[in-house]
Protein backbone atom coordinates (compact mmCIF):
# COMPACT_ATOMS: atom_id res chain seq x y z
CA UNK A 1 0.00 0.00 0.00
CA UNK A 2 2.01 2.94 -0.95
CA UNK A 3 1.29 6.48 0.91
CA UNK A 4 -1.21 7.69 -0.32
CA UNK A 5 -3.57 5.17 -0.31
CA UNK A 6 -2.82 4.32 2.99
CA UNK A 7 -3.65 7.94 4.57
CA UNK A 8 -7.09 8.14 2.36
CA UNK A 9 -7.70 4.32 4.20
CA UNK A 10 -6.99 5.93 7.54
CA UNK A 11 -8.98 8.92 7.00
CA UNK A 12 -12.14 6.67 5.71
CA UNK A 13 -11.55 5.45 9.22
CA UNK A 14 -13.33 1.93 10.95
CA UNK A 15 -14.66 -0.38 8.61
CA UNK A 16 -18.20 -0.77 9.69
CA UNK A 17 -20.76 -3.15 7.81
CA UNK A 18 -24.09 -2.13 8.72
CA UNK A 19 -26.14 -5.25 8.41
CA UNK A 20 -30.08 -6.03 8.87
CA UNK A 21 -29.23 -9.78 10.17
CA UNK A 22 -25.72 -10.79 10.71
CA UNK A 23 -24.35 -14.27 11.00
CA UNK A 24 -24.42 -16.86 13.41
CA UNK A 25 -22.70 -18.99 15.05
CA UNK A 26 -23.65 -21.86 17.21
CA UNK A 27 -21.09 -20.79 20.42
CA UNK A 28 -21.90 -22.58 23.80
CA UNK A 29 -25.03 -23.97 22.64
CA UNK A 30 -26.47 -20.64 21.07
CA UNK A 31 -26.73 -18.72 17.97
CA UNK A 32 -24.60 -15.80 18.64
CA UNK A 33 -23.73 -12.91 16.11
CA UNK A 34 -21.96 -9.81 16.12
CA UNK A 35 -24.60 -6.55 16.67
CA UNK A 36 -24.84 -2.94 15.54
CA UNK A 37 -25.26 -1.54 18.81
CA UNK A 38 -21.77 -2.51 19.75
CA UNK A 39 -20.33 0.43 17.38
CA UNK A 40 -21.73 2.98 19.99
CA UNK A 41 -19.28 4.39 22.61
CA UNK A 42 -16.11 2.14 20.67
CA UNK A 43 -14.97 4.51 17.50
CA UNK A 44 -12.00 1.70 17.30
CA UNK A 45 -14.07 -1.12 16.62
CA UNK A 46 -14.76 -2.39 12.86
CA UNK A 47 -16.54 -5.43 11.58
CA UNK A 48 -15.93 -7.13 8.40
CA UNK A 49 -18.00 -9.10 6.74
CA UNK A 50 -16.12 -11.16 4.90
CA UNK A 51 -14.36 -12.38 7.91
CA UNK A 52 -17.12 -12.11 9.99
CA UNK A 53 -15.08 -10.60 12.79
CA UNK A 54 -14.94 -7.88 14.54
CA UNK A 55 -10.87 -5.61 14.57
CA UNK A 56 -9.58 -2.44 16.77
CA UNK A 57 -8.74 -0.16 13.51
CA UNK A 58 -6.44 1.69 15.91
CA UNK A 59 -4.37 -1.08 16.98
CA UNK A 60 -4.36 -2.95 13.44
CA UNK A 61 -3.25 0.48 11.12
CA UNK A 62 -1.09 2.01 14.10
CA UNK A 63 0.30 -1.11 16.27
CA UNK A 64 4.34 -1.39 16.23
CA UNK A 65 3.87 -4.78 17.12
CA UNK A 66 1.28 -7.73 16.87
CA UNK A 67 0.32 -7.80 20.73
CA UNK A 68 -2.99 -8.91 20.29
CA UNK A 69 -3.64 -11.04 17.22
CA UNK A 70 -7.59 -11.16 17.70
CA UNK A 71 -8.30 -7.85 17.55
CA UNK A 72 -5.44 -7.08 15.24
CA UNK A 73 -4.77 -10.12 12.69
CA UNK A 74 -7.36 -12.60 13.16
CA UNK A 75 -10.45 -10.92 14.11
CA UNK A 76 -12.68 -11.36 17.62
CA UNK A 77 -15.81 -13.73 17.00
CA UNK A 78 -16.73 -14.59 20.52
CA UNK A 79 -19.45 -13.26 20.86
CA UNK A 80 -20.57 -14.43 23.97
CA UNK A 81 -18.01 -12.51 25.93
CA UNK A 82 -17.89 -9.33 23.66
CA UNK A 83 -19.49 -7.05 26.18
CA UNK A 84 -18.05 -9.25 29.93
CA UNK A 85 -16.41 -7.21 32.34
CA UNK A 86 -12.05 -7.55 31.66
CA UNK A 87 -13.00 -9.86 28.65
CA UNK A 88 -13.54 -8.78 25.11
CA UNK A 89 -13.95 -5.68 24.53
CA UNK A 90 -13.36 -4.01 27.45
CA UNK A 91 -10.15 -6.00 28.04
CA UNK A 92 -9.05 -4.76 24.79
CA UNK A 93 -9.54 -0.98 25.65
CA UNK A 94 -7.97 -0.65 28.69
CA UNK A 95 -4.47 -2.14 27.32
CA UNK A 96 -1.50 0.17 27.47
CA UNK A 97 -0.80 -0.82 23.85
CA UNK A 98 -4.27 -0.09 22.76
CA UNK A 99 -3.90 3.75 24.09
CA UNK A 100 -0.84 4.09 22.33
CA UNK A 101 -2.32 3.20 19.14
CA UNK A 102 -5.54 5.22 19.65
CA UNK A 103 -2.88 8.65 20.49
CA UNK A 104 -0.94 7.66 17.34
CA UNK A 105 -4.27 7.74 15.41
CA UNK A 106 -5.64 10.90 16.68
CA UNK A 107 -2.60 12.44 16.23
CA UNK A 108 -2.70 11.64 12.91
CA UNK A 109 -6.10 12.83 12.03
CA UNK A 110 -4.65 16.28 13.83
CA UNK A 111 -1.79 16.66 11.21
CA UNK A 112 -2.58 17.94 7.61
CA UNK A 113 -1.49 15.73 5.00
CA UNK A 114 2.17 16.31 3.56
CA UNK A 115 0.48 16.94 -0.13
CA UNK A 116 -1.89 19.68 1.45
CA UNK A 117 0.96 21.29 3.75
CA UNK A 118 3.21 21.48 0.54
CA UNK A 119 0.19 22.79 -1.53
CA UNK A 120 -0.02 25.75 0.86
CA UNK A 121 3.36 26.40 1.12
CA UNK A 122 3.80 26.86 -2.46
CA UNK A 123 0.16 28.82 -2.36
CA UNK A 124 2.21 31.57 0.14
CA UNK A 125 5.33 31.51 -1.76
CA UNK A 126 3.70 32.75 -4.70
CA UNK A 127 1.67 35.28 -3.00
CA UNK A 128 4.54 36.24 -1.37
CA UNK A 129 6.49 36.62 -4.63
CA UNK A 130 3.38 38.35 -6.90
CA UNK A 131 3.26 41.01 -3.88
CA UNK A 132 7.14 41.35 -3.96
CA UNK A 133 6.75 42.23 -7.72
CA UNK A 134 3.61 44.55 -7.26
CA UNK A 135 4.88 46.12 -4.58
CA UNK A 136 8.41 47.28 -6.20
CA UNK A 137 6.40 47.67 -9.55
CA UNK A 138 4.44 50.63 -8.15
CA UNK A 139 7.51 52.62 -7.14
CA UNK A 140 9.48 52.29 -10.15
CA UNK A 141 7.23 55.40 -11.20
CA UNK A 142 8.74 56.94 -8.16
CA UNK A 143 11.87 56.62 -9.23
CA UNK A 144 11.69 57.27 -12.74
CA UNK A 145 9.98 60.82 -11.90
CA UNK A 146 13.57 61.28 -9.17
CA UNK A 147 15.42 60.50 -11.84
CA UNK A 148 13.81 63.19 -14.58
CA UNK A 149 13.50 65.62 -12.18
CA UNK A 150 17.36 65.36 -11.38
CA UNK A 151 18.40 65.60 -15.11
CA UNK A 152 16.05 68.91 -16.05
CA UNK A 153 17.64 70.46 -12.98
CA UNK A 154 20.84 69.21 -14.42
CA UNK A 155 22.11 67.68 -10.68
CA UNK A 156 24.66 64.98 -9.95
CA UNK A 157 23.12 61.59 -8.92
CA UNK A 158 26.15 59.80 -7.41
CA UNK A 159 28.22 60.09 -3.94
CA UNK A 160 31.74 59.13 -3.03
CA UNK A 161 30.42 57.24 -0.42
CA UNK A 162 26.94 55.55 -0.58
CA UNK A 163 26.98 53.21 2.09
CA UNK A 164 23.72 53.18 4.80
CA UNK A 165 26.29 54.95 7.24
CA UNK A 166 27.14 57.81 4.90
CA UNK A 167 26.38 60.93 5.44
CA UNK A 168 26.59 62.19 1.96
CA UNK A 169 25.11 59.47 -0.25
CA UNK A 170 24.25 61.85 -3.53
CA UNK A 171 21.72 63.88 -4.31
CA UNK A 172 19.49 60.11 -5.92
CA UNK A 173 19.88 58.71 -2.79
CA UNK A 174 19.51 61.29 -0.26
CA UNK A 175 16.60 62.49 -2.26
CA UNK A 176 14.86 58.76 -2.13
CA UNK A 177 15.37 58.89 1.84
CA UNK A 178 13.87 61.42 2.26
CA UNK A 179 10.59 60.73 0.42
CA UNK A 180 10.74 57.53 2.02
CA UNK A 181 10.23 59.67 5.43
CA UNK A 182 6.58 60.76 4.38
CA UNK A 183 6.16 57.83 1.93
CA UNK A 184 5.42 54.24 3.46
CA UNK A 185 5.90 52.24 0.42
CA UNK A 186 8.90 53.65 -0.21
CA UNK A 187 10.40 53.63 2.83
CA UNK A 188 9.07 49.67 3.17
CA UNK A 189 10.33 48.41 -0.38
CA UNK A 190 13.82 50.30 1.34
CA UNK A 191 13.88 48.29 4.31
CA UNK A 192 13.21 44.89 2.34
CA UNK A 193 16.07 45.62 -0.12
CA UNK A 194 18.26 46.41 3.02
CA UNK A 195 17.28 43.36 5.08
CA UNK A 196 17.70 41.18 1.88
CA UNK A 197 19.89 42.46 -0.72
CA UNK A 198 20.49 39.10 -2.58
CA UNK A 199 16.93 38.36 -3.56
CA UNK A 200 15.00 41.91 -3.34
CA UNK A 201 16.31 44.10 -5.59
CA UNK A 202 16.43 47.88 -4.33
CA UNK A 203 16.37 49.82 -8.23
CA UNK A 204 19.60 52.35 -6.10
CA UNK A 205 22.61 50.75 -7.02
CA UNK A 206 24.91 52.46 -9.56
CA UNK A 207 24.02 50.33 -12.05
CA UNK A 208 20.28 50.90 -11.80
CA UNK A 209 21.10 54.40 -11.98
CA UNK A 210 22.62 54.05 -14.77
CA UNK A 211 19.84 52.55 -16.64
CA UNK A 212 17.38 54.67 -15.32
CA UNK A 213 18.98 57.59 -16.70
CA UNK A 214 19.34 55.91 -19.83
CA UNK A 215 15.79 54.46 -20.03
CA UNK A 216 14.34 58.01 -19.11
CA UNK A 217 16.83 59.81 -21.63
CA UNK A 218 15.41 57.11 -24.38
CA UNK A 219 11.97 58.13 -23.50
CA UNK A 220 12.11 61.83 -24.00
CA UNK A 221 14.36 61.41 -27.21
CA UNK A 222 11.77 59.53 -28.51
CA UNK A 223 8.77 62.27 -28.10
CA UNK A 224 11.16 64.37 -29.76
CA UNK A 225 11.54 62.56 -32.76
CA UNK A 226 7.99 61.50 -32.88
CA UNK A 227 7.11 65.50 -32.07
CA UNK A 228 9.39 66.71 -34.97
CA UNK A 229 8.11 63.91 -37.25
CA UNK A 230 4.23 65.13 -36.34
CA UNK A 231 5.33 69.03 -37.06
CA UNK A 232 7.22 68.29 -40.32
CA UNK A 233 3.51 66.25 -41.48
CA UNK A 234 1.72 69.38 -40.58
CA UNK A 235 4.53 71.65 -42.31
CA UNK A 236 4.13 69.68 -45.50
CA UNK A 237 0.25 69.55 -45.62
CA UNK A 238 0.32 73.48 -45.15
CA UNK A 239 2.91 73.91 -48.07
CA UNK A 240 0.70 71.93 -49.92
CA UNK A 241 -2.35 73.44 -49.23
CA UNK A 242 -0.50 77.12 -50.08
CA UNK A 243 0.70 75.58 -53.42
CA UNK A 244 -3.08 74.29 -54.38
CA UNK A 245 -4.27 77.80 -53.44
CA UNK A 246 -2.08 79.49 -55.39
CA UNK A 247 -4.08 78.36 -58.49
CA UNK A 248 -7.20 79.68 -57.47
CA UNK A 249 -8.11 82.27 -54.33
CA UNK A 250 -4.60 83.41 -53.22
CA UNK A 251 -4.43 86.31 -56.00
CA UNK A 252 -7.98 87.47 -55.50
CA UNK A 253 -7.45 87.21 -51.73
CA UNK A 254 -3.72 89.21 -52.09
CA UNK A 255 -6.38 92.24 -53.39
CA UNK A 256 -7.41 93.07 -50.12
CA UNK A 257 -4.49 92.39 -48.21
CA UNK A 258 -2.29 94.78 -47.27
CA UNK A 259 1.24 95.45 -49.06
CA UNK A 260 3.67 94.09 -46.42
CA UNK A 261 0.96 90.58 -45.62
CA UNK A 262 0.53 90.41 -49.66
CA UNK A 263 4.37 90.11 -49.75
CA UNK A 264 4.83 87.93 -47.19
CA UNK A 265 2.17 85.34 -49.18
CA UNK A 266 4.02 85.71 -52.01
CA UNK A 267 6.84 84.15 -50.66
CA UNK A 268 5.28 81.44 -48.55
CA UNK A 269 3.47 80.72 -52.48
CA UNK A 270 7.25 80.59 -54.27
CA UNK A 271 8.22 78.51 -51.59
CA UNK A 272 5.28 75.94 -51.75
CA UNK A 273 5.75 76.12 -55.64
CA UNK A 274 9.92 75.21 -55.05
CA UNK A 275 8.97 72.56 -52.86
CA UNK A 276 6.48 71.07 -54.91
CA UNK A 277 8.84 71.09 -58.03
CA UNK A 278 12.03 69.75 -55.39
CA UNK A 279 9.31 66.73 -54.51
CA UNK A 280 8.30 65.62 -58.10
CA UNK A 281 11.93 65.64 -59.18
CA UNK A 282 13.11 63.48 -56.32
CA UNK A 283 10.14 61.32 -57.00
CA UNK A 284 11.34 61.31 -60.54
CA UNK A 285 14.33 60.12 -59.87
CA UNK A 286 13.76 57.45 -57.28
Amino acid sequence: MDRMTREEYIRRGPVRDFLDNYPKTMIAGKQRSFQAQWFEGRPWLEYVKEYDAAFCFACRVFGKAVYDATFQKHGFTQWHRALESKRGFDKHSLSNEYCTSVQAWQDFLLCKPIDSVLDEEKKRQLQQGNQERHDRYCILPLLVDVTSTLGRLRLPFRGHDETVVSDNKGVFLEVLDLIARWNADLESHLSKSRSKPKYYPSYTSPTSQNELINCSAQFFRDIRVKMCKMLNSLLFAWIRLLAQASRTSCPLLMGYCSPALSTYLNTLIRLANLTKIWWILRTQKT
